[in-house]
């Protein structure tokens, strides 16, 4: 088991939320596109950005980017988030499409390349 930290710090009802989970590897080993570096600016841009639409858009974003950045890269199960965050499914998988959208935008602006997602 491994629990997540998050990256900005941010409380939801008064608690910090953390999230504890079984990591999973990556479906595939494809390379990434960008180097290390290049990619944690990008999700550190990301979750900035996520920050500045919403402290929960931002703290999914956080969830997404300790995931992405881990050792074995994997996605929090969105039961766990919702838990975590105290909101319902419909909620997590709508504020991770953004997430997702706010990324793909980054990426695009800081790269010049398309999203491969």
């Amino acid at each position: 088991m491994t629990t997540i930290t998050f990256i900005s710090p941010v409380t939801f009802n008064g608690s910090t939320p953390t999230l504890t989970y079984q990591p999973k590897t990556a479906a595939g080993d494809e390379p990434f596109i960008l180097t290390e570096c290049e990619l944690r600016e990008i999700v550190q841009l990301t979750v900035a950005a996520c920050y500045e639409c919403s402290d929960t858009l931002g703290a999914v974003a956080d969830f997404w980017a300790v995931a992405l950045l881990d050792q074995k890269p994997h996605m929090p199960a969105p039961t766990d988030i919702a838990a975590a965050l105290h909101c319902g499914l419909e909620e997590v998988e709508a504020l991770t499409f953004q997430v997702r959208d706010i990324a793909r935008d980054v990426h695009e602006e800081e790269t010049g390349l398309p999203a491969p997602w």
